[in-house]
C-alpha cells in the first residue's frame, strides 16, 4: 500500500521561464498534481509584462491557463514561491543560481554552470537519488540555510545512463570472479579430472 500524499500542493517558479526550456517547465507546470506555478521569471526585456505578452511561443502547445496572466518578475530572489526550476542561459545561471540559494530557495537547475561542483547533486533520481545526501555538505560549505542547488546532467547523458543503470547492477550480480567461479563448476562437473588450458592438451 502506497503512503497518502499531502494535499498540499508546492509553489513553483521558473527562472528564465520565456526560453525554449523556460516554457516547457511552465507548460509541464500548468497543470501538475504536485505543484502550483505561481512565478515565472526572466531578463529585463520581459519584467513587467503578463508571460502571455512576454513569451514568443516556441511549442506547439498553447501556454496554460494558470501561467498566462503571472507578471514577469526579475532576477531578484524575492519571489513567492516554495522552489525555483531554472532555466536559464549559462552566462547568467552560475551566479543568480547562488543568489536564490542563498535566499532559501531550492534551485533546480537545467543549465550547465554548477554541474561539475563537487558539492553539487548531478541527479537522476531514478539512478542516484542518494545524491541529495550531497545538499547537507553544500549547504554548510556555502552557508546557505534552506536553500540549494541541484542539477540534472544534459539530455542525451540522461537518457543513456537510464540504460546503464540496470545493465551495471546486472553486471555487478556477474562480476568475472563469480563468473569464472561459475564455469570452473560447470567445468568441473562435465569433465572430472584434472584441469588443463586447453592449448597445453
Amino acid at each position: 500500500m502506497q503512503p497518502k500524499r499531502s494535499e498540499k500542493k508546492w509553489k513553483a517558479g521558473v527562472l528564465g521561464a520565456t526560453g525554449v526550456v523556460g516554457q516547457r517547465l511552465v507548460q509541464m507546470l500548468g497543470n501538475h498534481p504536485w505543484f502550483d506555478l505561481t512565478e515565472v521569471a526572466a531578463s529585463e526585456r520581459s519584467f513587467g509584462k503578463t508571460y502571455a505578452e512576454a513569451v514568443r511561443c516556441h511549442l506547439d502547445t498553447p501556454i496554460p491557463e494558470s501561467a498566462r496572466g503571472l507578471v514577469v518578475k526579475g532576477l531578484d530572489s524575492s519571489l513567492d514561491c516554495d522552489f525555483v526550476f531554472s532555466a536559464l542561459d549559462s552566462s547568467v545561471a552560475g551566479p543568480a543560481e547562488e543568489d536564490f540559494a542563498r535566499a532559501g530557495y531550492p534551485v533546480v537547475s537545467n543549465s550547465r554552470n554548477h554541474r561539475m561542483d563537487p558539492d553539487v547533486p548531478l541527479l537522476i533520481p531514478e539512478v542516484n537519488a542518494a545524491h541529495l545526501d550531497a545538499i547537507a555538505v553544500q549547504q554548510k560549505n556555502r552557508g546557505y540555510s534552506t536553500g540549494f542547488i541541484v542539477t540534472n546532467p544534459n539530455c542525451s547523458t540522461a537518457g543513456l545512463v537510464l540504460v546503464l543503470k540496470p545493465l551495471a547492477e546486472n553486471l555487478r550480480r556477474h562480476s568475472p570472479s563469480h563468473l569464472r567461479r561459475r564455469l570452473s563448476r560447470r567445468t568441473r562437473a562435465r569433465y572430472p579430472g584434472e584441469r588443463r588450458p586447453f592449448h597445453q592438451r
